[in-house]
């Protein structure tokens, strides 16, 4: 039974979907702010400019710190390697676990949006199956 003000039974589907003008289908909207923008791009580039400076000080400010008032010398090698008491093999997974840790979270999004909520189960339950 589809609602008057758009398809299916939900009222909260009619704000994603209308009806077409030809038939009666169904269709999705193609983006969900509409195709407007939320800001505009300069204000995007500088608050993606304005948070990258502020950490990669702010970062550089806590390991200089750390350098001065507690006297370590740890480098990026030594944290990943734990001091080079683990062996190449964990190390290798970790890092390429860390590398597909965040494109797995960005597509498991993507699916959801195209597939709907059962999307990211059905991309979690092949994923696992190399597990």
């Amino acid at each position: 039974m589809a609602s008057a003000s758009g398809c299916g039974p939900f009222e909260f589907s009619s704000k994603y979907y209308q009806v077409s003008q030809d038939g009666g289908v169904c269709v999705r909207q193609t983006s969900f702010f509409e195709g407007k923008p939320v800001l505009n791009q300069g204000v995007g580039y500088s608050v993606i400019l304005g948070f990258g400076a502020f950490f990669a000080l702010f970062t550089s400010f806590l390991v200089w710190l750390e350098k001065r008032y507690v006297g370590s010398r740890h480098t990026s090698e030594w944290f990943n390697t734990a001091g080079r008491s683990v062996k190449t093999g964990l190390i290798a997974s970790v890092i390429v676990s860390q590398w597909t840790w965040a494109a797995t979270i960005l597509q498991s999004s993507n699916v959801a949006w195209e597939y709907g909520i059962s999307g990211p189960f059905w991309y979690a339950s092949g994923a696992t199956i190399q597990a």
